[in-house]
């Protein structure tokens, strides 16, 4: 397919009129989402010219895909909504407060430590949809909340939800790269990790903030990253939630330690919302009881996923189904695919999550009545419509761009452009497919091959621009449309995405310009 002028601009515009939207007209992205599937829409046929039955099928791809995350966002909500009502957030407030009385260490604790636990197991935005709430309960702003969790917990978007989309980036890998690839994307993201809590000190305080909690974030960012940089060629599955369950672990014992238990705060900062309140008394049940459904999601992922004979056991169901391909009638072909996004309702986050929903009704029976129940499922509908309607529109959006060509338009019109300094941007190209796609396992699939083979062209190693694109990915992860949607949602925000994407993109930026520079590095100081 051609490459100029008219083509770029014309594949780039449904991209630019979503930002414009979101940012600086400030449109809920459930408003903004089918404006932008429209304008793909007409695109696709009147100028890449897709026929009917290609946009056709790629559609039944995009609703397929949807409803294995609106699985997950109406079940991740459901047990937020079980768990606030049953007081659960209220006791784990109380038992935090208890352990330190250091308001950036329990912001870096609720906004960093726990949400990048629960990325290494589940993924799909349920460290943003627990995280945030958890945030606005001590007190930070709820689009601030959201921001925090979105930029510190994006870095286990690669090696989190036991590997997934690392897994779907070496399907399309030369073995003999693999090294170099786990070795690039876990210096990479460990860089990631760090720049996330830094900027949640800066939020804070700035220069103040930063001094106080530059130990700890050391000490974090040294198992969060190192943890998974040493792990990842040997246990790429657990390498990010082994990482972090011993951050997690380390976060409660500095705790405990005299500089980080006593009681300290910045009265002035921007991103707090603080309300005096008169003592409360002690919750109904206890800190563990509060988080033990968020133990038992721990456990009952690991168990299912981890013990080999009850996997293939509950792996046994799987739903897929065989599209055929095509091929557009300026040339771009599609592939046809026999077994398309299987779907295992026994290994799928959601039934873990839903398990937990299960489980949190029994332990919280006695404070969550039954006439409580239908207020929770009527709360969680209502607020899971408006992130059904976007994340429907979103995927529609991106595999139409997809089967029409312009995704890979963009990213080849990158190699044009940047010729041999294309390592700086490579991450880019990932960051732009997590962008598109909300998922960086979506984004590997989908320029995982062009990865390497524009590092043939180019006749750089393989591995550096491998790594450099799942990187990229995960910094996508804090401004993909889907965790942005269920940050607002479960925060009780809806039609405030642009508002967080104002403060995230620039972020996400310069952090994804400094990976491209490290990969730079890499590829001509000889290093990989």
């Amino acid at each position: 397919m051609e490459i100029n002028l008219v083509s770029l601009l014309l594949s780039a515009l449904p991209l630019l009129l979503l930002i414009v939207l979101l940012i600086w007209r400030k449109w809920p992205a459930c408003r903004a989402a089918p404006v932008i599937l429209a304008l793909s829409l007409v695109l696709a046929l009147c100028y890449f010219r897709c026929g009917l039955p290609l946009l056709a099928q790629e559609s039944c791809k995009g609703l397929w895909n949807a409803l294995a995350i609106l699985l997950v966002v109406f079940t991740a909500v459901l047990l937020y909504e079980l768990c606030n009502t049953a007081g659960a957030f209220e006791a784990m407030q109380w038992g935090l407060q208890r352990l330190t009385k250091h308001e950036l260490m329990l912001l870096l604790l609720l906004g960093y430590v726990f949400p990048s636990f629960l990325q290494g197991i589940t993924g799909f935005g349920v460290a943003v949809a627990v995280g945030a709430p958890l945030l606005v309960g001590m007190g930070v702003r709820p689009s601030w909340a959201v921001i925090c969790v979105l930029l510190a917990h994006s870095w286990g978007g690669t090696f989190g939800t036991l590997g997934l989309a690392w897994l779907a980036l070496m399907e399309n890998a030369p073995q003999e790269t693999r090294t170099a690839a786990a070795l690039t994307a876990g210096l990479l993201i460990w860089l990631v990790n760090l720049v996330g809590a830094l900027c949640l000190c800066w939020f804070y305080g700035k220069g103040k903030a930063l001094r106080e909690g530059a130990p700890v974030v050391l000490c974090i960012s040294l198992l969060h990253g190192g943890g998974q940089l040493l792990l990842a060629r040997y246990s790429d599955t657990l390498a990010c939630f082994l990482a972090a369950s011993a951050a997690f672990v380390a976060a409660v014992l500095l705790c405990r330690t005299k500089r980080y238990r006593r009681q300290w705060r910045l009265q002035d900062s921007p991103i707090m919302r603080r309300q005096e309140h008169t003592a409360r008394p002690q919750p109904q049940m206890s800190f563990g009881q509060a988080l033990s459904p968020y133990v038992f999601l721990a456990v009952t992922a690991l168990c299912c996923l981890l013990i080999e004979p009850l996997n293939v056991f509950l792996s046994r169901i799987s739903i897929s189904f065989s599209f055929p391909g095509g091929e557009t009638g300026l040339g771009y072909r599609t592939a046809a695919v026999e077994h398309f996004s299987p779907f295992m309702p026994l290994t799928h986050p959601s039934f873990f999550l839903l398990l937990s929903c299960i489980f949190s009704y029994v332990v919280f029976r006695k404070t969550l009545p039954r006439s409580a129940v239908l207020g929770v499922l009527h709360r969680t509908l209502k607020k899971t419509l408006p992130s059904a309607i976007s994340v429907i529109c979103f995927l529609l959006t991106s595999k139409i761009m997809g089967c029409s060509g312009q995704v890979e338009l963009l990213a080849q019109s990158f190699v044009r452009l940047f010729g041999k300094a294309y390592p700086l941007v490579a991450p880019f190209i990932g960051l732009l497919g997590s962008f598109v796609t909300s998922s960086n396992m979506a984004s590997n699939i989908l320029f995982g091959r062009f990865q390497t083979t524009t590092a043939g062209l180019l006749g750089v190693n393989q591995g550096v621009l491998l790594g450099a694109q799942t990187a990229g990915g995960a910094i996508g992860n804090a401004i993909c449309p889907g965790n942005v949607v269920l940050g607002c949602t479960t925060t009780e925000r809806p039609g405030t995405e642009g508002e967080v994407l104002k403060r995230v993109l620039p972020v996400t930026a310069v952090t994804a310009l400094l990976c491209g520079a490290a990969a730079f590095l890499l590829i001509n100081t000889y290093c990989l």
